[in-house]
C-alpha cells in the first residue's frame, strides 16, 4: 500500500473522529452489576407476539400487535421512556432500556433484564446506549457514556444474562460509534483505531470467552461508517472516503469482494430474510438525502431502493422487523416527533399504511424471528 500526503490527512482525521466517538484508554469496563428498586416495566399481563408495536402515550406506552394491515392493542406498560427493546418469546427474556429521571431530575439510564419474571437492573452514573444481543440471546453487547449528552465515552461493554455478570473488554482499541456487532456467540466485531498504533484503523474481533482479540479484516477503502455480517466470514461494509461512500461485500476468507452500491451514504437497522437470501435495511440515498427502504439479494448483491413517495422519508429510529411470510415492517415519519407504520408486501412489492393516525411508534421483534 503507498502512502500520500492525502492518506496521512485521512488518517489524522480519522484518528480525531475516534477519540472524539470513543474513549481514550484502554477499554477496562467497570462493574455494572448492581440491583435498584426501581422495578416498574410489568410484562407479566402482555403476550408479545413476534412484532410488536409500542407507542409512547402520556401516562403510559400503549403496546400493539400487528394483524395483517392492522394494530391490534395487546396491553400497557407503565410510563417510561423505553429507549429500546430486545426479547427472546422462547426463553422468557426481555431487556428494556429506558431513560429515568433520577436525584435533582439528572437524567439516567438503566438497562432491565426481565428473564422467567425476575428482573435484573443495570443501573450506575452511566447513560447506556446501542444493545445488541448474541445470537442464543445468552449476552448483551452495548456501549456506555460517563455524561447524559454523550460526550464523555466508556466502551463498549458485555453483560453475560446467563451467569448475572460483566464480562471485561479489555482492549486498546479506540472503537468508532456504535460500529460494532455480535459475529456469533462467543466473537464481537467491531471498528476502530490504536492511538498510538499507526495505520491501525481495522475492523476487530474479540472473543468473549478467551478474552484474545485480533484483527478481523484489514483491507479497508477508507473509514468505515456502517457493518452487517451476513455470516462468519461475510460481511458488508459502508465506507468512506472523502465523503464518496462505497456499499461493498467482501468474503474475509477468500478475499472475493463484490461493489453493491454508491448511493447509499448511511445504513441503520436491517434484517435477514435466510430462506430468501435477502437482507432489508434502511438506508440513505445520496442522490436524495431522504432515507428509504432497501434489499440486498445476497445471490447477485443486487442492491435496490424499495420505497420511494409512500412513505417519502423512512423513520431510521423507529425500527425495522419481518414477519413470518417475509413482509417488512417499518415507520414512515410525518413530521419531527411523530410517524406511522407501514408493511412493505414482498409478494406484490407494493407497500401499504397500517396506522390511521401519525403518533411515536416503535418496532421490536421476536429475537427469534429478527435476524438482526
Amino acid at each position: 500500500m503507498k502512502f500520500t500526503g492525502r492518506l496521512v490527512s485521512t488518517t489524522l482525521v480519522l484518528i480525531v473522529t475516534l477519540n472524539i466517538a470513543a474513549c481514550s484508554k484502554p477499554n477496562v469496563n467497570k462493574n455494572v452489576n448492581k440491583n435498584t428498586s426501581e422495578t416498574s416495566i410489568d410484562i407479566g399481563n402482555i403476550k408479545f407476539p413476534n412484532i410488536t408495536i409500542m407507542c409512547k402515550k402520556e401516562e403510559y406506552n400503549q403496546v400493539f400487535s400487528i394483524n395483517k394491515d392492522t394494530l391490534d392493542k395487546i396491553g400497557k406498560i407503565p410510563k417510561e421512556d423505553v429507549l429500546d427493546l430486545i426479547y427472546n418469546k422462547e426463553k422468557d427474556l426481555y431487556i428494556f432500556l429506558v431513560k429515568k429521571l433520577g436525584e435533582g431530575r439528572k437524567t439516567k439510564s438503566q438497562i432491565k433484564i426481565i428473564k422467567n419474571n425476575r428482573t435484573k437492573v443495570l443501573n450506575e452514573s452511566s447513560v447506556y446506549s446501542d444493545i445488541s444481543i448474541s445470537p442464543d440471546s445468552g449476552k448483551i453487547l452495548f456501549r456506555s457514556f460517563k455524561d447524559v449528552a454523550m460526550n464523555e465515552p466508556e466502551g463498549i461493554r458485555v453483560y453475560d444474562v446467563e451467569n448475572h455478570k460483566e464480562i471485561q473488554i479489555k482492549t486498546k482499541v479506540l472503537v468508532s460509534g456504535d460500529v460494532y456487532e455480535w459475529l456469533d456467540d462467543e466473537n464481537i466485531i467491531y471498528y476502530g483505531i490504536i492511538s498510538d498504533k499507526p495505520n491501525s484503523g481495522n475492523i476487530y474481533k474479540y472473543n468473549v470467552k478467551s478474552g484474545q482479540e485480533s484483527v478481523y479484516f484489514s483491507k479497508l477503502e477508507g473509514l468505515c461508517s456502517r457493518m452487517y455480517s451476513i455470516s462468519k466470514d461475510e460481511i458488508l461494509v459502508l465506507g468512506n472516503k472523502e465523503d464518496d461512500y462505497k456499499l461493498v461485500y467482501y468474503n474475509v476468507k477468500t478475499g472475493d469482494k463484490k461493489l453493491i452500491s454508491q448511493n447509499i451514504s448511511d445504513m441503520t437497522k436491517a434484517a435477514i430474510n435466510k430462506d430468501k437470501k435477502l437482507l432489508y435495511f434502511i438506508g440513505e440515498s445520496s442522490e436524495s438525502n431522504n432515507f428509504a427502504l432497501f434489499s440486498i439479494d445476497l445471490t447477485t448483491f443486487e442492491c435496490s431502493q424499495l420505497t420511494y413517495d409512500l412513505p417519502k422519508n423512512v423513520d431510521k429510529k423507529a425500527g425495522l422487523a419481518m414477519d413470518s411470510e417475509g413482509n417488512v415492517i417499518f415507520g414512515g415519519k410525518d413530521s419531527e416527533n411523530n410517524n406511522d407504520i407501514y408493511i412493505y408486501d414482498v409478494k406484490n412489492n407494493s407497500t401499504s399504511l397500517i396506522t390511521e393516525k401519525s403518533n411515536d411508534y416503535k418496532i421490536y421483534g421476536d429475537k427469534v424471528h429478527s435476524n438482526k
